[in-house]
């Protein structure tokens, strides 16, 4: 079994190796960015592995940001410049207040802010949202200022910015919000209504939009503006209310077409909501259909999560996914190194 996935993974490399050598040698210079490496799946490491060497060879320049963290081997590589942002200084943290704002910020009010977030950029701007909201940032004398009588119980971590922003909207947007976190990171409107059992409110969406928590990204489908935010409105809500969302959006995914390819989402879904006997299977034929397509990182996964929800009753079976898991593992290793091999060695 494990000799489809190692067929699959040099094909894809090959594929994708082709691909970059006749666009690159027929067209002008070019830009690729990639946002969020950190979410990097591992069976695409290979792909980008590909595309950073062929900056070597061709007018090419990579851009890709990431979170601190551990980074990939190409990093060190003396063709990769590495740039460490830091924290916005006290007089930029008073420039993007002001923008968030839309008015001047006074030297008290932007030390503040500083102080606070760090300089980090998102935690600024949801802070200055949550303080125009709550009133701590009022009017004075012409610009935004600390109001006099500032609660000093007023969130002081990201998290709990995020978490007070959703809890002082609407209820009906505070429900759309916390229901489409269990959608994923992108939600359309079919499963949302799903969810909701309804329509969702009137201007429910635009009111989000409005306050900065998600966006359009066309034929009316929404994002998430931030992982944190979907984080933040996911953790509001209760877990048996959670179990009972991941549950119906298990049902809404086995009602859509092409299955197979959403097996995945179907099992992480049935094994959130506490369905062990429904999960279990899904999990392990997402593990074989992984495997079939060159994922065994993701494969290995399965066969994990598989494992943890069968321990408890059925700790042969569970061994059984475990060494599956390891096996897929091994795969996973060979796999990077094909992907990431010429295509005449792959």
């Amino acid at each position: 079994m494990l000799d489809d996935p190692a067929e699959v993974a040099s094909t894809v490399a090959e594929l994708a190796y082709l691909y970059l050598d006749r666009l690159l040698a027929t067209t002008g210079p070019r830009v690729v960015i990639i946002d969020d490496l950190h979410w990097l799946d591992p069976s695409s490491i290979g792909i980008v592995e590909l595309l950073v060497d062929a900056t070597e060879r061709y007018p090419l320049v990579v851009l890709a940001g990431s979170r601190p963290g551990p980074l990939p081997d190409w990093a060190d590589r003396p063709t990769v410049t590495r740039l460490e942002l830091h924290g916005l200084s006290e007089p930029e943290t008073a420039r993007l207040a002001t923008l968030i704002a839309r008015a001047a910020l006074d030297a008290d009010g932007a030390r503040s802010i500083h102080e606070r977030t760090a300089g980090n950029p998102l935690f600024i701007t949801e802070t200055v949202r949550a303080f125009l909201e709550d009133g701590t940032l009022t009017w004075r004398d012409g610009r935004v200022a600390m109001a006099s009588d500032a609660s000093p119980t007023v969130p002081v971590t990201l998290r709990a910015v995020l978490g007070a922003r959703i809890d002082a909207l609407d209820a009906a947007s505070r429900e759309t919000l916390r229901v489409a976190s269990v959608v994923g990171i992108e939600f359309g409107e079919a499963p949302l209504v799903d969810l909701l059992g309804t329509l969702p409110a009137p201007g429910a969406l635009e009111r989000l939009a409005g306050a900065g928590l998600i966006s359009p990204t066309g034929g009316g489908a929404w994002r998430f503006a931030h992982p944190l935010i979907r984080d933040a409105a996911y953790s509001g809500m209760l877990a048996s209310r959670r179990r009972l969302l991941h549950a119906r959006m298990a049902d809404h995914l086995e009602s859509q077409t092409a299955v197979a390819v959403r097996l995945g989402q179907i099992a992480t879904h049935r094994a959130a909501a506490g369905d062990a006997v429904r999960a279990l299977p899904l999990l392990r034929e997402a593990a074989v259909y992984a495997m079939g397509m060159g994922a065994a990182a993701e494969a290995a996964a399965f066969w994990h999560q598989a494992a943890e929800l069968s321990a408890p009753g059925d700790p042969v079976a569970a061994a059984e996914d475990r060494a599956r898991a390891d096996e897929a593992m091994a795969a996973a290793s060979a796999l990077r190194e094909a992907a990431a091999a010429e295509p005449s060695q792959a």
